[in-house]
C-alpha cells in the first residue's frame, strides 16, 4: 500500500481493519459462500470492526 505523506498511517489502519475482519469466526464461511466479487466486497464492507478516526 502506498500513500501520501499526509496519510502515512493509512496502511496501518487498513491492515488493522483487514485483521479484524478475518478474525471473525464466521468470516471464512461467509467468504466461501460469496457468489461473486461484489458479494465478497459487501461482506467486507459490512463486517463488524472497530472503526478508527
Amino acid at each position: 500500500m502506498v500513500g501520501t505523506g499526509d496519510e502515512r498511517n493509512f496502511h496501518l489502519r487498513a491492515l488493522s481493519a483487514i485483521a479484524q475482519i478475518v478474525q471473525d469466526p464466521y468470516f471464512e464461511n461467509k467468504r466461501l459462500k460469496a457468489k461473486d466479487e461484489k458479494s465478497l466486497r459487501n461482506i467486507i464492507l459490512h463486517a463488524k470492526r472497530k472503526r478508527q478516526d
